[in-house]
């Protein structure tokens, strides 16, 4: 199999959707209580392409959309590629994929752009579990491959302490053992 029929295998198993204006792409699989996954850098929703599968065979439904900037979503130059402008995309994406409550899976730079979803939303996140994310946001960083790959000049840090209030409002489950797919069966079970 080459890479483009990797592509076209990753692209037919999903749907495009339109959010905040932007020809978005998102995977979907399963019945029951919704698991949003939010992706890192340099992924998209094709990370979590076995998850999916893993978690609708145990009657959860699981969602994962591709961030601007990457995977199949646009890559518009004059988007706004901070925590908060890719925050406030998810809002728009949740809304127009009509996912009312979830648990919440955040991973990488999924991470503080899950916490800006879950403050601007919190009646809306049922859980919410960190996978190797960023939550220190103040301090954070970025490295120049992140920079590059999400196609912005600089990624930009939430101000204040607003991840700490979207943490403060949602269980966080950490899990130290066992595969991906194991932990997110175990946190949403």
């Amino acid at each position: 199999m080459t890479s483009t029929d990797v592509v076209a295998d990753h692209r037919a198993a999903g749907r495009a959707f339109t959010a905040a204006g932007l020809t978005g792409f998102v995977r979907e699989a399963g019945d029951g209580e919704t698991v949003l996954c939010m992706h890192g850098v340099p992924t998209s929703s094709f990370l979590y392409r076995k998850v999916l599968d893993e978690l609708a065979a145990r009657n959860v439904r699981c969602v994962a959309f591709d961030l601007p900037g990457l995977g199949l979503a646009d890559r518009p130059e004059n988007f706004d590629y901070t925590w908060t402008g890719l925050g406030q995309y998810s809002v728009a994406a949740i809304d127009a994929l009509e996912l009312q409550r979830f648990h919440l899976v955040v991973h990488d730079v999924g991470g503080p752009v899950g916490f800006e979803l879950a403050a601007a939303v919190p009646d809306r996140v049922k859980s919410l579990t960190v996978l190797n994310t960023i939550v220190d946001v103040d301090t954070f960083k970025p490295f120049r491959t992140v920079t590059y790959l999400a196609m912005t000049p600089a990624l930009a840090l939430v101000e204040g302490d607003r991840a700490a209030v979207a943490l403060a409002g949602a269980r966080v489950q950490h899990l130290d053992s066992g595969s991906a797919t194991d932990q997110l069966a175990v946190a949403v079970s």
